[in-house]
């Protein structure tokens, strides 16, 4: 029993070695699903998420400035000696002018007002009336704050989703040149064994053998170097992802369907862009930090009230209760009131400048990507019309090469313009699907990107 025990520890153990030493599974994920993940677990974005909340509860604090503020305060107090009322001197005067009153008829003018030792329990309230518009220019700058933190948020998600769009179909890119590089090395080492064959019945020279096998060994490498682009784009994937594992992209490259007219872009882009967003909350934020400061020239008015809740040791001189009106008044700070006001105007302004600025920038990075979306079309469909050439140029070397009319060299030429050409395809395809994430990103509108890859999708070649 004790050596069944240790031979299934011993199996349990290695069998545990060889779970952690194989390579784990990739998981497979479409774009959409790889979009949803990412958005939930990007550290910027939950970075920025967490900043909304932040400006949020700021937004809450400057609505509360509306209300009273009430507190409870409690003290327990004691002094070097009790505070007393000693009026002796009053007392010798009338016993002065009237020596024929005994002493003991006078009583003693002496009162103790304070003990050494007293408590109170006070409950404080004060509400503001007016304070030179400061609390209202307060709640609207908060408002604006939690504006400029959610368009922050909504530009990272924009900034992802390119990110997700460029490593992902990346991988896609990877992953079908590594298979075109696969196809084409089996196709030359074919041709090589062809070569072979045909030197060995004396069909042609010695030297095509060799360059056949040169071909192949090109081809060979080449291969080597597209597995290592696609492991490198599927680490960059998973990286962008936050996930450990291996991912599979299950969404082929894509072609753009007809884009809508610039103008549409454009305009929107000028609505819905989030760091023209982001700057319009901002300048919105100064101009409420400017009517803050204009507030601080102004009188401010409040109430208070003040009830003592512990009366035992209250002396003669404090009241249970008191309310009234408070008025402050600025009159000299040595214009630091004034200065304030300066700032926040300049802040302001350069504020509206880059705001200005950020609205022509904006228009030509959408112009910029549009024509980059359109350059991709039209060089997919140039090598579209190519490839069917280039295919039939290799039949045509192979044919020559087989009835001894074409050198090894031809054909391989062949192969290697075929590549090209598919593989051409294959990077048309993908600036076509990168330009477009970018331009959506630029009219602030990336959230519509997989309504395009939902689309009818066409595979690479």
């Amino acid at each position: 029993m004790r050596r069944f025990e240790l031979t299934a520890i011993g199996a349990f153990l290695a069998f545990g070695m060889a779970l952690r030493s194989s390579e784990p599974l990739p998981i497979a994920l479409s774009f959409q699903s790889a979009l949803a993940k990412a958005l939930s677990t990007n550290e910027r974005v939950l970075a920025a998420q967490s900043a909304v909340e932040r400006a949020g509860a700021e937004a809450a604090v400057a609505r509360g400035r509306r209300w009273p503020d009430i507190n409870l305060t409690a003290r327990s107090t004691r002094i070097d000696q009790p505070i007393v009322i000693d009026l002796d001197p009053i007392r010798q005067v009338m016993l002065k002018l009237h020596p024929d009153v005994p002493p003991t008829a006078i009583p003693p003018f002496r009162s103790q007002v304070q003990d050494d030792h007293f408590n109170n329990v006070t409950l404080n309230a004060t509400l503001p009336l007016f304070m030179g518009g400061r609390i209202q220019a307060g709640v609207r700058a908060a408002r604006a704050g939690l504006s400029s933190a959610a368009e922050q948020r909504r530009g990272l998600e924009g900034e992802l989703t390119t990110e997700l769009a460029q490593r992902y179909f990346g991988l896609r890119l990877a992953t079908e040149n590594r298979a075109t590089r696969q196809g084409i090395r089996d196709s030359i080492r074919l041709h090589a064994e062809r070569a072979a064959s045909l030197e060995r019945n004396g069909q042609i020279a010695r030297a095509e053998r060799l360059r056949a096998e040169v071909s192949l060994a090109e081809a060979e490498r080449e291969l080597a170097q597209a597995v290592r682009d696609e492991q490198l784009a599927r680490l960059a994937l998973s990286s962008t992802l936050a996930m450990d594992e291996p991912v599979l992209a299950t969404t082929p490259l894509f072609r753009v369907a007809k884009l809508p007219p610039i103008e549409s872009f454009s305009s929107q882009g000028a609505l819905t862009n989030p760091g023209l967003g982001r700057l319009e909350a901002e300048r919105q934020r100064a101009h409420e930090g400017l009517r803050a400061a204009r507030g601080e020239l102004f009188p401010s008015l409040g109430l208070f009230a003040i009830r003592e809740l512990f009366t035992r040791d209250l002396t003669m001189l404090q009241p249970t209760w008191a309310v009234g009106i408070a008025l402050n008044v600025p009159i000299f700070q040595g214009g630091q009131r004034l200065q304030r006001v300066n700032a926040a105007r300049s802040q302001e302004q350069q504020l509206g400048y880059l705001f200005q600025r950020a609205r022509r920038d904006v228009g030509l990075l959408i112009e910029q990507r549009y024509r980059q979306v359109e350059e991709a079309q039209s060089q997919l469909a140039s090598m579209e019309t190519t490839q069917t050439l280039a295919e039939e140029s290799l039949r045509a070397q192979q044919l020559a090469f087989a009835a001894g009319l074409a050198t090894s060299l031809d054909v391989t030429d062949a192969e290697q313009a075929l590549a090209r050409v598919r593989l051409g395809i294959l990077k048309a395809m993908y600036d076509g699907d990168v330009g477009l994430a970018g331009l959506l990103e630029a009219a602030g509108q990336s959230h519509r990107l997989p309504e395009f890859v939902t689309r009818k999708s066409e595979v690479g070649p």
